[in-house]
């Protein structure tokens, strides 16, 4: 996954976050749908992209969250993305995970790295994706920056 595969994972992340809804369950559903599809490696971006946006055309609130976000993570640079990343241990006391079965969650993400789609699939394919979402913290350091103009 590319550089903008990423940010759009990790839009969908801020606008669930910051979502005040509770999700339908055809939303459930449709995320599921999304997080099994990251699970496979080999489906292709646009198949996920293409999942995502249907998603969220269905939600205007969420989709507005969602544009929201994707404008605050446009300009950024990996390197950026990265310092805001928080720690294996941060991050696995907010997910309130015990025992990781898949995944890597080491250090800092990088480009080639998966640890922005295995969290959103984690997200994704949980119970309550929503509630999920809000329980990450770090999440907020993203969405509290202040915009970058792009040029």
């Amino acid at each position: 996954m590319d550089l903008n595969a990423h940010k759009t994972l990790l839009a969908l992340l801020l606008s669930l976050n910051q979502l005040s809804l509770d999700l339908t369950a055809d939303e459930i559903c449709a995320l599921e749908e999304v997080g099994d599809l990251l699970q496979d490696d080999l489906t292709p971006w646009s198949e996920i992209a293409t999942e995502i946006n249907q998603l969220l055309d269905n939600n205007s609130t969420w989709k507005e969250l969602y544009d929201k976000a994707t404008s605050k993570l446009a300009p950024l640079s990996w390197e950026q993305i990265q310092q805001l990343w928080p720690s294996e241990d941060r991050l696995l006391e907010e997910l309130e995970v015990t025992e990781i079965s898949r995944g890597y969650f080491g250090g800092k993400p990088q480009v080639e790295s998966q640890e922005i789609p295995n969290l959103t699939r984690i997200v994704a394919t949980s119970d309550r994706p929503d509630k999920k979402a809000k329980k990450l913290k770090f999440l907020q350091d993203y969405w509290e920056m202040p915009q970058t103009p792009m040029f």
